[in-house]
């Protein structure tokens, strides 16, 4: 195309028409039955159907008391407090962590000390206005990180007002929110992209590398159990539950795939 003789009038038509062709060429639109994927930003977001509120408010405190029995016969309580949501009108998910205290720990100037003992109790409620429902297991897997409860009968909780997301359809750089709950002090809204989808094998003493998926918003203690918003087409999908952090870092941070979780309901729904 020799633009130099086309004339000025000319010029702009070629070049409008050279930027509509080449702009056409870069846009892959999804096909009917390929959903788009995760958005990379949150200026596209669906005003009609996004509260960050209403995801705050539907986030569900959870208790748990154990008992330990010392080598000398002593009994001594520990307890700890944490986060789920409930989803599907019946489950109440969190992370294994979250629900379970594993050992009899101390804290001290030199980091955790595990004593000894035997776990002989422990017991999971929730809490709602004060009041405290326990609950029942339906799936525990402490390989996996996950544990989810049926929300016990006649008890209404606000439902987690977001679709239930597809892990697998998300890229590095994608946009997300984490709604947590900073050492149990109350619910904290961070902004985040997906940093890596390949974790890092130092994490393989503590998660399962295939499972998670890294976070660019460090997380902190309190944060775990708590949802991982993704956008997709400015809707707003959970994609994940906070897990882990790593210490001394301060953008470096994990979350279990929501995948996981659905593919555990789905084989324990298949078992009934």
């Amino acid at each position: 195309m020799k633009l130099g003789r086309a004339g000025p009038r000319g010029f702009v038509i070629s070049v409008f028409m050279l930027f509509m062709l080449s702009g056409c060429a870069t846009i892959s639109l999804p096909r009917d039955n390929e959903p788009m994927g995760y958005d990379y930003t949150n200026v596209l977001i669906n005003r009609s159907n996004f509260s960050l509120e209403r995801m705050a408010d539907s986030i569900i405190s959870l208790r748990t008391v154990a008992e330990f029995k010392k080598g000398n016969g002593e009994i001594v309580k520990r307890e700890s407090f944490g986060s789920g949501i409930a989803v599907l009108d019946k489950y109440i998910i969190t992370l294994h962590h979250v629900a379970f205290i594993k050992a009899l720990e101390y804290n001290t100037p030199f980091g955790v000390l595990t004593e000894p003992a035997e776990k002989v109790s422990e017991n999971l409620v929730l809490i709602i206005n004060g009041k405290e429902w326990p609950l029942q297991r339906a799936i525990i897997s402490e390989k996996e990180d996950v544990a989810i409860f049926l929300l016990p009968h006649g008890v209404s909780v606000p439902q987690f007002p977001q679709r239930i997301g597809n892990s697998d359809d998300l890229r590095m750089g994608n946009f997300i929110y984490l709604i947590g709950n900073p050492m149990n002090g109350g619910i904290n809204v961070r902004e985040g992209i997906v940093s890596g989808l390949k974790p890092p094998e130092a994490l393989k003493d503590v998660a399962q590398l295939e499972n998670i998926f890294m976070v660019s918003n460090g997380l902190n203690p309190g944060d775990s159990g708590t949802p991982i918003i993704a956008l997709r087409d400015g809707s707003p999908e959970i994609v994940g539950l906070a897990q882990g952090t790593v210490m001394n870092s301060q953008r470096i941070g994990w979350a279990i795939k929501i995948n996981v979780i659905k593919k555990l309901i789905r084989e324990y729904e298949n078992k009934k």
